[in-house]
């Protein structure tokens, strides 16, 4: 069902940690080129014995559904962003259920895929969240899943895609995000695999981002929980 007050991993122990990635799939061809990176970042995570989320926009995934097959393949979790990353602020109950349904039908067969929701900007209003659990198509889903890193005081100042945006550098955005972890200490970790606005898309580096993150949690002693297990522990009594 969905929370008002969404799950963001608080209830994980101290110094440990969900990865989740938003707005793929999307891989760039060209090898050192900046751009999405969805398949090399999955298999990095594999690689280091790693359970990360995918909430892939539905245009993407009509798109790049090989891409899809892939990261469920190497035991991945994938939850719906929506079809186009319409903010929900504001959009009606129909609105927000067909952007909904709509990803959820390209994905349902994927055998990674979970009904976990993550709305575009963590946009979801108390009035929508009451709406959905009483809608037969969403009353199912699992959520919002927002994130505790960044943290709220720096959300959109550490968001690695305003690091895209300005055209900085992979490791100037890994040295913010690793502030901000060792501020919050533990919960779950919102990173971006790909970007919806093209502009932005085009000038990320989140392979090698999430490599120096990955690297720096590893070496001081940070455990990796799945979101599976975030959405058990907020859902236990």
């Amino acid at each position: 069902m969905f929370l008002s007050e969404g799950i963001r991993g608080y209830d994980l122990h101290a110094k440990t940690v969900c990865l989740t990635f938003d707005d793929g799939p999307g891989e760039t061809m060209s090898a050192g080129d900046p751009g999405p990176r969805t398949l090399e970042l999955a298999q990095f995570l594999h690689d280091r014995n790693i359970t990360a989320t995918f909430f892939m926009i539905g245009e993407f995934v009509e798109q790049h559904r090989g891409i899809v097959d892939e990261v469920s393949k190497l035991g991945h979790l994938i939850g719906n962003h929506t079809y186009d990353h319409t903010n929900l602020g504001g959009q009606s109950r129909a609105f927000v259920v067909k952007q909904i349904t709509q990803t959820d039908q390209l994905l349902r067969d994927v055998p990674t895929f979970r009904r976990y929701f993550r709305p575009p900007q963590g946009e979801l209003s108390e009035s929508l969240v009451t709406e959905l659990n009483s809608t037969e198509e969403t009353k199912s889903y699992v959520g919002p899943i927002l994130w505790a890193i960044p943290t709220r005081e720096n959300d959109r100042k550490t968001a690695d895609w305003r690091y895209w945006e300005g055209r900085k550098s992979a490791k100037a955005c890994a040295e913010a995000y690793i502030a901000d972890i060792e501020a919050a200490g533990h919960g779950i970790i919102l990173m971006h695999d790909g970007l919806h606005e093209k502009p932005k898309r085009s000038g990320m580096y989140p392979l090698e981002m999430a490599t120096l993150v990955v690297n720096w949690l590893q070496k001081n002693g940070y455990e990796f929980a799945s979101l599976d297990s975030v959405v058990r522990a907020q859902r236990s009594p």
